[in-house]
């Protein structure tokens, strides 16, 4: 193998590598942490560190088991969305606040994350629709009227019943998906660092 053919190797390897770390969830980030009772804004919406950090590590493991090739699995997907969308009318029903907002788990998130990734591929596909579900858990928590936690609860599940009847067509690769998906986890855990272990 000529020298010049060899450094090719080298950086074509090296190139691989790199691609191969950036599409995992920094190792730091896979550990809980004891973050202060307090909200912070990151720019989309005020969310609870305490909120957060109790769906965090779910989210992040569903997100590193994401395919690597191959398609979205839309049917399950769809399937999921629907369960969480009925459970919710339910909960939002019966008025049953603590129960909606324990009902949005980490694995929640991540469905709704990488189905908002699946219809529009782009910076901020999940941490957007992600930010704003956390906001209306904690404002579900909070002591404002059954009238205003109806309104906020309603309008998630209407974004949910939108992602659903989107997801149909979508045609990202999983790959670009869960990448998006694993750098946007990455950008959730950074905010979580800066934002929620000091007072």
């Amino acid at each position: 193998m000529s020298m010049t053919v060899r450094i090719s190797v080298l950086i074509l390897l090296a190139g691989m590598s790199a691609t191969a770390l950036a599409s995992e969830i920094e190792g730091s980030c896979m550990v809980s942490f004891n973050v202060k009772d307090k909200i912070f804004n990151n720019g989309v919406a005020a969310i609870s560190c305490r909120a957060l950090e109790a769906r965090r590590l779910d989210l992040f493991k569903q997100v590193s088991s994401l395919p690597t090739s191959g398609s979205l699995d839309v049917a399950s997907t769809t399937q999921a969305l629907s369960a969480l969308e009925a459970r919710l009318k339910a909960l939002e029903d019966n008025a049953n606040w603590a129960g909606w907002a324990t009902s949005i788990t980490g694995n929640g998130l991540a469905t709704i994350g990488l189905s908002s990734c699946a219809e529009t591929i782009g910076a901020g596909c999940a941490v957007a629709v992600i930010s704003k579900v956390l906001a209306v858990v904690g404002l579900v928590n909070s002591g404002v009227s059954d009238a205003n936690k109806a309104q906020e609860v309603k309008g998630v599940r209407d974004s949910i019943a939108a992602l659903r009847s989107k997801l149909a067509a979508s045609t990202t690769p999983a790959s670009t998906i869960r990448d998006r998906m694993v750098a946007e986890s990455n950008q959730i855990c950074a905010e979580v660092k800066t934002n929620c272990l000091t007072n």
